[in-house]
């Protein structure tokens, strides 16, 4: 059971998690949607820590008080989550950014590197990265033209209209990338 008190603070808690989630995919939002259960099982063994720790003789605790909800927040805020994120590293990334990454290092490894770039081409090409779905490719493209690495494609193609042409114009500077180390984008 939980103090009155530390209930407010556990629910504080759960919606700091939440804002964390929304953002988190793969294995790192599987891991921070075990975070409330641990948040939990921190409080009460520092609870029952504290009870051995008395220098006189105290009966097993009924509750966990605030202290402990807050002692525990402060190791998986100040300690885990920090940690998660070096162990996870770019998986704990959103997925456009990850997808972003990777366009970009097989962007600097192509010998030579294109002026322009088309979005079928990266979705059918052979060693391209595995990104299945166009909307998944856009929010990519559109992460690297935020950066400046591409330019959006331009209006329609043709003289008479048509399907808008799907280039993005690559920034000449990429290809100074690859000529420094394509390893370190």
């Amino acid at each position: 059971m939980l103090t009155e008190d530390a209930i407010a603070d556990f629910h504080a808690w759960r919606e700091i998690v939440r804002k964390l989630e929304k953002p988190a995919t793969g294995l790192y939002k599987g891991w921070l949607g075990k975070m409330h259960g641990l948040c939990l099982r921190i409080a009460l063994v520092m609870t029952n820590l504290d009870r051995c720790s008395s220098p006189e003789p105290q009966h097993e605790p009924k509750e966990v008080d605030r202290l402990h909800i807050q002692a525990a927040r402060h190791f998986l805020e100040s300690y885990a989550i920090p940690m998660a994120l070096r162990i996870f590293g770019t998986m704990a990334l959103p997925e456009d950014e990850r997808d972003a990454r990777a366009l970009a290092k097989w962007l600097v490894a192509q010998e030579p590197i294109p002026e322009a770039i088309n979005e079928r081409r990266i979705m059918r090409e052979r060693g391209a990265p595995d990104i299945d779905t166009r909307e998944r490719l856009i929010a990519a493209l559109e992460l690297l033209a935020d950066e400046g690495w591409v330019r959006p494609p331009k209006g329609k193609s043709g003289k008479r209209g048509g399907r808008p042409k799907l280039d993005w114009t690559i920034n000449p500077a990429v290809a100074l990338i690859n000529t420094q180390s394509a390893g370190e984008v």
